[in-house]
């Protein structure tokens, strides 16, 4: 999505083969959306019956969102369909270098399962990134938000890199706001690796009422 507004992706499997559940062998998808230039206010899912999409099996990126006021609700980003399976392939869940996104919801149609990627889940960076709220996400968990994906090698729920403006907000003091990000694991093991990390992120990011671990 490159110099429009207003538009909306849902429903769909992306990256993944026809039954939303199996890595397409010899994929080069890099990114599943991609949303860029002057292209603010889209939604990627939704909260409505069958708006989520299955953005799993791209070989760099789910959803890439460089622009602002986007909302991105109600996927599976990195797992199958049934939000258990391993997909394989992807290496970031979101990656966010724009202002003012919303990840996730604070309603169950409304949350994202963002796992099963093998680095990172959301990975936040540049100067660019800022007043993006994240909030009631099942990060590095499957749909249930209680049981780790088998074989999944996703190595950090969530990170503020370089750049990073700050003013983000992870999670809320509302409710439901609040994420849960677990199991993510840098072994073949399922033991906590990395839950939320911050890398000479310039701004002050507010990380409130979630369950890490």
């Amino acid at each position: 999505i490159n110099g429009s507004s207003g538009n909306d992706v849902k429903g769909n499997y992306i990256g993944t083969a026809s039954d939303g559940s199996s890595f397409v062998t010899g994929g080069s998808q890099d990114i599943g959306v991609y949303i860029t230039g002057t292209s603010p206010s889209n939604t990627v899912g939704g909260t409505g019956t069958a708006d989520g999409n299955v953005i799993s099996g791209n070989t760099a990126t789910g959803v890439s969102v460089n622009t602002s006021d986007n909302v991105v609700a109600g996927n599976m980003i990195g797992p199958a369909k049934n939000g258990s399976s391993f997909v394989g392939g992807q290496q970031t869940g979101i990656y966010i270098t724009g202002a003012s996104n919303t990840i996730g919801g604070t309603t169950l149609a409304g949350k994202n399962t963002i796992s099963a990627n093998d680095d990172f889940g959301i990975l936040l960076q540049a100067a660019s990134c800022s007043l993006n709220v994240i909030k009631g996400n099942y990060i590095g968990l499957d749909s249930t938000g209680t049981s780790f994906i088998a074989t999944s090698h996703q190595d950090m729920g969530i990170e503020f890199n370089l750049t990073c403006a700050g003013n983000n907000t992870v999670g809320g003091t509302g409710a439901n706001e609040g994420n849960v990000v677990s199991g993510n694991y840098n072994d073949v093991t399922p033991t906590q690796g990395t839950g939320v990390y911050s890398i000479s992120s310039t701004g002050t990011n507010t990380i409130v009422q979630n369950i890490i671990g």
